[in-house]
């Protein structure tokens, strides 16, 4: 990723699994502006391909594919040096080999405002993209308060409604439900409504914590929604909170029962509280604490994995 590598073939492993599909299959690309949609439709010549940048349903006969940014994986990312390059840089082909760091929106979002802003009514009383993107980046990993953020905003929250249900519907960012109880007759006081936001380029965040929890988050999506993609599996991707203020980042379902519980924390001193607590509850799962300061080969604490994101990342695949 540094100014003498050279790009790898965009979605490469991603094309091999499309190419042993029955040749002539119609398939749809979902995905965020930039991600390299029309980059993989120029390879899979032989199949009926669209592309498209709005999350819309997908007839039956048409096989959805959602694309994401590059994950480490693609990369190639081994180190823990050129991990933190991947977490400052994001995802997105245009930041990733960038020479010089840009000023303002990247060019992938100008255009997404600029797509809304010509086809949605009610984004024509944004004045100013730049504010709207700032105030929704520093609620990163928070749950999203549409009037808190009207109010940063001073606009109603009818519009401020409209203006964030605009860039989940065009992959400028993705929200997680709360984990909800019971399950499997486990019952906890959860949270019933209340979601967080994450964007789809991790280096949009404003703390060094939160651009890693989206990296996490987003490769967590991607794991999740491939899987479902392509290989049918009946996954999904929350978040824990109950109304003792617990906290657990990240809850994977499969099959409605949690099978992984992964919480990112700036330092590791100790297991995190919530995330015992969680493992507690669902005794099955696998549990990851995650921290730049964690080791390369995990290591078991009270039934918790403790490593470096890198280690769960690739393990993950």
């Amino acid at each position: 990723m540094d100014k003498t590598s050279t790009q790898p073939q965009i979605k490469r492993l991603l094309r091999d699994r499309l190419l042993a599909m029955p040749l002539g299959q119609a398939i749809a690309l979902h995905g965020p502006i930039g991600c390299g949609k029309r980059a993989l439709a120029k390879k899979l010549l032989s199949f009926d391909v669209t592309t498209c940048h709005q999350r819309n349903s997908t007839p039956d006969a048409v096989k959805r594919i959602r694309l994401h940014p590059l994950m480490l994986t693609e990369l190639g990312v081994r180190t823990p040096e050129a991990f933190l390059q991947l977490l400052d840089r994001g995802g997105f082909p245009e930041g990733i080999w960038r020479q010089t760091p840009s000023d303002g929106l990247p060019p992938y979002l100008q255009s997404l405002f600029s797509a809304l802003l010509t086809s949605h009514r009610n984004w024509q009383q944004l004045d100013s993209p730049e504010r709207l993107w700032q105030a929704v980046s520093m609620r990163v990993g928070q749950t999203l308060s549409i009037r808190a953020l009207a109010q940063a905003l001073d606009v109603s929250d009818r519009v401020v409604k409209g203006w964030v249900d605009g860039l989940e519907a065009h992959h400028g960012l993705f929200r997680l439900p709360p984990l909800q109880s019971p399950i499997n007759e486990v019952a906890f006081r959860a949270l019933k409504k209340d979601q967080k936001h994450y964007p789809y380029d991790w280096s949009q965040a404003r703390s060094p914590n939160t651009k890693l929890e989206t990296l996490v988050a987003n490769h967590l999506l991607q794991w999740v929604e491939s899987s479902m993609d392509l290989d049918g599996r009946a996954l999904a991707l929350h978040y824990f909170r109950d109304c003792d203020q617990r906290e657990v980042d990240f809850v994977v379902l499969d099959q409605g029962s949690p099978v992984l519980l992964i919480n990112v924390d700036p330092v590791i001193e100790q297991p995190n509280r919530a995330l015992v607590y969680l493992k507690k509850k669902f005794p099955g799962a696998q549990a990851w604490q995650l921290a730049l300061e964690g080791p390369m080969d995990a290591v078991l604490m009270q039934d918790i994995h403790i490593a470096h994101p890198l280690a769960f990342l690739q393990r993950l695949g």
